[in-house]
């Protein structure tokens, strides 16, 4: 695929750990490093795309080709995301995004040797940490995504009216486990699932060599790569992004949203969950519970 082999694309929601998980893999060996290439904004070419954009496996979008094929050759020169490189020679290509969810197997499938990094972080402290950073504009009404004609005929048709009903009642958290319900519902339901590697941030956190290896045991389809070397002030504590220097980046509780989420929060997010069928991603105690072949509808052929 253009001048980079084995090009590695981590995709996820907002606030699951991405960035800390782009660091960790890009300490591994000189990729360039490509930061969130498809954000309409901050991204002039990819201004087109609406929030949390659905793309329809197979359909035609001509600019959408384009931008993919600059983005997945390492042909494009975008200021913002090229913020991470410094040096002038890489031996791989790394992505990062958190709006891609919904178009990712569309993509995928334009550029099937894609490899593909889906990070999974618990929906409660996904939506703890946007209240925090809320300051980020974060998407705060996830029924503007039944407009998009695709996805609701695709998707969301069934869910209409409880995506409705929890928008009603007008809470910041219940809306963002909404959301989150939404854009890793579709992926999990497209995906087979030898086509991604899934990773949980709560793994990642508490075993961050067992899981780097699996990655790159998966980038490299089984072949040994090598000792992985991760500095020591990497492990066990989320990056520092750009964008803040606050003490939310460092590494809180995997279950901080237990002391934040009041009771009603917590059972009415146990509901949404279980409504999408994504109520075996996790247990009570908020670590993952459920084996990745199941997530992805025992899909194997």
């Amino acid at each position: 695929m253009g001048r980079y082999k084995n090009p590695v694309w981590i995709i996820g929601s907002g606030r699951s750990g991405s960035t800390w998980l782009l660091e960790l893999i890009g300490s591994q060996q000189t990729y360039r490093i490509l930061f969130e290439p498809f954000h309409s904004k901050y991204v002039t070419e990819a201004n087109f795309l609406k929030n949390h954009f659905y793309l329809r496996p197979g359909d035609v979008h001509p600019e959408m080709e384009h931008l993919s094929k600059i983005i997945f050759t390492g042909n494009c020169n975008f200021k913002r995301v090229d913020m991470y490189n410094r040096s002038k020679f890489y031996t791989g290509l790394l992505i990062k995004d958190i709006y891609a969810n919904l178009f990712a197997k569309w993509v995928y499938e334009k550029f099937p040797d894609l490899k593909i990094i889906y990070l999974i972080r618990h929906p409660c402290e996904v939506a703890v940490s946007k209240y925090i950073t809320r300051n980020f504009k974060w998407l705060e009404d996830p029924s503007v995504l039944l407009q998009q004609k695709d996805l609701y005929e695709d998707y969301l048709a069934p869910y209409s009216s409880l995506i409705h009903k929890i928008v009603s009642e007008n809470d910041y958290i219940l809306n963002q486990v909404l959301l989150w319900s939404i854009i890793n519902f579709v992926p999990l339901k497209q995906f087979k699932k030898d086509d991604i590697h899934i990773v949980f941030y709560e793994n990642l956190l508490t075993d961050t060599e067992k899981c780097l290896n699996d990655i790159f045991s998966f980038i490299y389809d089984g072949k040994k790569t090598g000792q992985i070397n991760i500095d020591n002030h990497l492990i066990g504590k989320p990056s520092s992004t750009v964008f803040n220097k606050n003490k939310e980046f460092t590494a809180p509780p995997l279950n901080r949203w237990k002391d934040v989420c009041s009771k009603y929060q917590i059972n009415k997010c146990s509901e949404i969950l279980d409504e999408f069928g994504l109520s075996n991603l996790y247990g009570d105690d908020g670590l993952p519970l459920a084996d990745i072949p199941d997530i992805l509808n025992q899909k194997s052929d």
